[in-house]
């Protein structure tokens, strides 16, 4: 089985209570793309089948790599039952 390991960054956002805004700044490489995704995973394991996220960005290239990233960590948790739309 396969653990999912979070860096400081990532256990201080999920630590914050989902009914708060946060912002997410910084540079390159502090895991905020990966954060992001497990709020993501927080909400859909909350919500079950009535979960839906939004998540946008300004290029393709960048909803393409998320996209990536999303697969990877739903794929992990959930197998073959990640759905996508």
């Amino acid at each position: 089985m396969t653990q999912i390991e979070f860096n400081e960054f990532q256990q201080q956002t999920l630590s914050v209570p989902e009914e708060l805004d946060m912002f997410l700044g910084g540079g390159r490489g502090g895991g905020k793309s990966y954060a992001l995704a497990l709020l993501a995973l927080r909400h859909a394991e909350q919500y079950g089948v009535k979960a839906r996220i939004l998540y946008i960005r300004r290029t393709y290239k960048g909803l393409a790599d998320f996209e990536l990233l999303l697969r990877d960590l739903f794929g992990t948790v959930y197998g073959t039952a990640a759905r996508f739309n």
